[in-house]
């Protein structure tokens, strides 16, 4: 299945971008999710700009993958978002 519309981060999380790597605290605060740099990368371009073919072509531009494995992580990735309730996927785009 296909991941579609625009993503963007909840407002509603506090983040943080450490070295490469972000950190979300949820706003019940006891919640912490901890990025590695490929979902950090995915994560700092969900501004509500991009569609997740977007982001999986800048990925293929960062990092060495093809764009099937791009494609497969970066839906993988705004599924978990989406589901855990930190990103939306919006039919529009908009701004984070």
């Amino acid at each position: 299945m296909e991941v579609e519309g625009y993503l963007s981060r909840e407002k509603r999380v506090v983040w943080r971008d450490i070295a490469g790597e972000v950190v979300i605290v949820e706003e019940d605060g006891t919640t912490v999710h901890m990025l590695n740099k490929t979902a950090s990368h995915i994560w700092n371009l969900a501004d509500g700009t991009r569609r997740p073919d977007d982001i999986s072509h800048e990925l293929c531009q960062r990092f060495e993958v093809t764009p099937a494995q791009a494609q497969a992580e970066t839906e993988r990735f705004c599924r978990q978002l989406t589901e855990a309730g930190l990103a939306i996927l919006s039919p529009t785009p908009g701004t984070a």
